[in-house]
């Protein structure tokens, strides 16, 4: 045997025990019923980065609304004058 031919060998083995290890962690999280709670965690974080994007993004605008107040009362402070 060449090494080509071993490691080909021994890279299908390794993917044959993780497609058997997730099929038996699957069965193994059914049979507890555990499966739902990492999904539901999951969604919750999914959940939780959305609306912190959105939050991020209503702060930012806040800021730009600010800023164009601030120059405005500036711009006007000087008309005034």
């Amino acid at each position: 045997m060449d090494a080509i031919t071993v490691q080909e060998k021994l890279e299908g083995i390794v993917v044959e025990v993780r497609e058997k290890g997730k099929k038996a962690l699957n069965k193994i999280s059914e049979f507890f019923g555990v499966k739902e709670s990492p999904l539901q965690f999951k969604m919750t974080i999914q959940n939780s980065l959305e609306k912190t994007e959105h939050t991020i993004a209503k702060i930012d605008a806040f800021g730009a609304g600010m800023r164009e107040a601030e120059g405005k009362a500036a711009n006007a402070r000087r008309k005034c004058e």
